[in-house]
C-alpha cells in the first residue's frame, strides 16, 4: 500500500472556527460542526457511491471500472475510507450544509437561532421601553430597583440585540471556503443605553471588518453565481485533500489521476443523493485546481 504523503493542507472549517468570528455565519458554522457524526454511516454511503458510479464520467461504458475498482487497483481504498480521512471529508460536507442553512435564513429573514430578525428587534425595543418606565417610576415614587434586577434586564436586551447585530456583520465566506484571506479583527460593543450600566459591561464582540465597509451593512443573499463559486470552492478543498492522501507516483500510474480525483471530489460533495445519475466530466474543476501547488 502506498505510504500517504505528509499532510500540508488545513481544513477551512477548523481554521474558521478558531478565529473567534462573531456573525450569523460563525454561529451556524459552530452549530453544524458540533452535530453528531456517524463514521460508519458515512463510510457506508461513500462505499456505495464509489461502487455505483463508473469512471470516467459523465458517459462511461458498461464495461468501464467503477471508482471503487480503481481505488482497489491502486491500493488506496483503505486510505480513502480510514477514520481520519472520513472525518476531514465530512467537514467539507458540513461547509455545504452551513451555506445551505445561511441561504434559508436569508430567504426567510431569520436570525441564527431561527427567530425572525423583526421579532428580536421588537423584543429589544420593548425592553428599552420597560426600562424607561421603571426609571420613571423610580423617580416619581422613590422606588428602589436593585442593580441586580437592572443588570438582568440589560442582559436580556443584549441577548436580543446580539442576534440582530450578528446578522448585520460581515460574514467572510471567503475565509470559510479557502482560509486564504486574513482580515483584521476589531472590537465591537453592544451599547445598552442604560445610564446605570456601562457599555463595557457586555463583553466585546470581536468581528472582522474590511476596509471601507459599514458596520451595519448586511451581506446580500447569495445569487446563482455565488452559489456556484461556493460549490466549486468546496470541491477544490476536497480535491486537495484527496490528492494529498491518495496520489503518489505509484497510485497515479494505476489510475489515481488528477481528473479521477476531480470527479471523485464531486462524488464526495454530492452527498447521498439517489437522484444523481451522473457526474460532470471534471474538466471545470481540474482547471480550477490547475495552479494549486502539489
Amino acid at each position: 500500500m502506498p505510504k500517504p504523503k505528509k499532510q500540508t493542507y488545513k481544513n477551512p472549517l477548523d481554521w474558521y472556527l478558531r478565529q473567534g468570528y462573531e456573525s450569523t455565519l460563525a454561529i451556524i458554522a459552530e452549530s453544524i460542526a458540533s452535530r453528531p457524526y456517524d463514521e460508519n454511516v458515512f463510510r457506508q454511503q461513500l462505499t456505495q457511491n464509489v461502487q455505483r458510479f463508473r469512471y470516467p464520467q459523465p458517459s462511461p461504458r458498461d464495461d468501464e471500472p467503477t471508482f471503487g475498482d480503481i481505488l482497489d487497483r491502486a491500493g488506496v481504498r483503505d486510505i480513502f475510507l480510514e477514520r481520519i480521512m472520513l472525518r476531514e471529508l465530512w467537514k467539507f460536507r458540513s461547509i455545504q450544509q452551513i451555506f445551505d442553512r445561511i441561504a434559508e435564513l436569508d430567504e426567510r429573514k431569520l436570525a441564527a437561532d431561527g427567530v425572525s430578525l423583526k421579532e428580536h428587534h421588537k423584543r429589544a425595543m420593548q425592553i428599552t421601553k420597560d426600562m424607561a418606565r421603571l426609571t420613571s417610576l423610580e423617580a416619581t415614587y422613590g422606588l428602589q430597583i436593585s442593580k441586580e434586577d437592572k443588570t438582568k434586564i440589560a442582559r436580556h436586551f443584549c441577548d436580543e440585540s446580539r442576534w440582530v447585530l450578528c446578522a448585520a456583520l460581515p460574514r467572510y465566506e471567503k475565509e470559510l471556503l479557502t482560509i486564504s484571506a486574513r482580515a483584521k479583527k476589531t472590537p465591537m460593543i453592544i451599547h445598552t443605553g442604560f445610564d446605570f450600566l456601562p457599555d463595557e459591561w457586555w463583553p466585546p464582540i470581536f468581528v472582522t471588518r474590511p476596509a471601507g465597509s459599514h458596520k451595519g451593512r448586511r451581506n446580500p443573499p447569495p445569487g446563482h453565481r455565488e452559489i456556484r463559486i461556493q460549490k466549486r470552492a468546496i470541491q477544490v478543498g476536497i480535491f486537495r485533500l484527496l490528492r494529498e492522501r491518495l496520489q503518489t507516483s505509484q497510485s497515479k500510474r494505476k489510475g489515481i489521476s488528477d481528473l479521477f480525483l476531480c470527479q471523485l471530489a464531486e462524488l464526495v460533495w454530492a452527498d447521498n443523493d439517489e437522484r444523481l445519475q451522473h457526474l460532470s466530466d471534471g474538466e471545470t474543476l481540474r482547471r480550477a485546481t490547475k495552479n494549486i501547488p502539489k
